[in-house]
């Protein structure tokens, strides 16, 4: 969560509140402070300055990205760079060319796309003054902290707030009226506790498990089109915890199978209990995701591939895909570990064999779970079926083993 806004809203007495308040409630937090104290160019209006506090603001956000932590507070991070450099613009300190060029660079979707909430905390000139001087025996007016900079301040606050609102995810606070700050921390608990909520306990999409059981008719794999339309009828949208809970449904998953030409990459599960000395165990043959509710007049494919696109690319860092997933089949089974979920089968084509060799040997964090996994090996499904019977080799796990035998065995032999 990037807190962001006018100087004298109070960004930093809120940082520390919600940093004790998420530790006390057993939450690893960590707060990302702005840097332009620590910044080497003593000139605050040179575009220089912003230069440096953006780009090291950056660099910590992609820091963090594999660490621990639960919560990230940052103190000004993309959007507040944006309402500056806008600022330097308007003063003329950077040239129009300059600005769009920088306004490019740090609106990249790459690291945009880390901030969950961005919290624009205001207020009126007349009060941040106030409350610059509450504790000052003599009034003092600085570069940053005097009426005429924070009303020009506040202006184009305001302009980047409404030209910006389809980049971030805004949540706007005026703290003017407020005589304490407790209002404007109760309000930030609040508002990151109802999104935390909603990445954790997401909607998403489950059939019930009679219906289930009635399309695979005893089979552990099915071609997906016969099915279809009846699953899109039966669809519901729930909390996952509350499925999670419920026996009488089973969750749709996304899952691809990346191919390329003959071959397939498998992947190699961690220990989620052993995150310190990593060890890998547990193969899969696809990766996945839960499937949310469809956006208005997308069908359930379309937007589970559009899901499951968008989760390669985070998961392996990548800029773009240039293949689209292709749905193939159904597989589920009663196994005791799967059988709350119905995979929806897709096949992914890894089109550049340069792209499909960098692909094995690396390893990716999932988010959620803190679970690495490695991209182990291309290899044929035909090979992958012979060495399937070593249990020191390969630990496949049960819709990997069903989706590697229907390959092998239920298309015409190896292949």
């Amino acid at each position: 969560m990037e807190l962001a806004g006018t100087p004298k809203a109070g960004k930093s007495t809120a940082l520390d509140v919600l940093r004790r308040f998420f530790e006390q409630c057993g939450y690893q937090v960590e707060v990302m402070r702005e840097r332009a104290e620590d910044c080497p160019i003593a000139m605050k209006g040179h575009f220089f300055f912003n230069t440096w506090t953006t780009t090291t603001m950056i660099a910590s956000m992609i820091e963090k990205l594999d660490t621990d932590a639960d919560v990230l507070l940052l103190d000004r991070g993309v959007f507040d760079s944006i309402v500056w450099l806008e600022d330097q613009r308007r003063a003329h300190q950077v040239s129009p060319e300059e600005a769009e060029i920088f306004r490019r660079f740090a609106l990249l979707d790459r690291w945009r796309a880390l901030t969950d909430l961005t919290v624009v905390l205001t207020v009126s000139p007349e009060r941040a003054m106030q409350r610059e001087n509450d504790s000052r025996l003599v009034p003092r007016a600085g570069s940053i902290v005097s009426g005429g900079f924070l009303a020009r301040y506040n202006e184009v606050l305001a302009d980047m707030r409404r030209q910006l609102d389809d980049h971030f995810h805004f949540v706007d606070i005026d703290t003017t009226p407020f005589s304490s700050t407790r209002p404007t921390n109760l309000r930030l608990a609040d508002t990151l506790l109802d999104s935390m909520r909603r990445w954790v306990d997401p909607e998403i999409a489950a059939i019930p498990r009679p219906l289930a059981r009635e399309l695979l008719g005893g089979a552990e794999v099915r071609e997906l089109p016969g099915a279809l339309e009846r699953i899109e009828r039966h669809l519901e949208f729930r909390p996952r915890s509350t499925l999670e809970a419920d026996d009488a449904y089973v969750q749709l998953v996304a899952a691809a199978v990346l191919r390329h030409g003959d071959r397939m990459l498998l992947l190699r599960r961690s220990s989620e209990h052993d995150q310190k000395r990593v060890t890998f165990g547990r193969d899969v043959l696809w990766k996945g995701c839960h499937v949310g509710r469809p956006p208005a007049g997308t069908g359930l494919l379309a937007s589970a591939a559009a899901e499951l696109t968008a989760r390669l690319r985070e998961d392996f860092h990548l800029a773009d895909l240039d293949s689209t997933p292709t749905p193939r089949s159904l597989v589920w089974n009663e196994n005791p570990s799967e059988v709350k979920h119905l995979g929806i089968v897709f096949d992914l084509e890894i089109p550049s064999p340069d792209f499909a060799r960098s692909l094995a040997g690396k390893v990716f964090k999932r988010e959620r779970t803190g679970t690495r996994v490695r991209l182990h090996e291309l290899v044929s499904p035909a090979e992958l079926h012979a060495r399937m019977t070593d249990p020191h080799d390969l630990q496949l796990e049960s819709w990997s083993r069903s989706i590697l035998r229907h390959l092998v065995e239920g298309e015409g032999g190896p292949r």
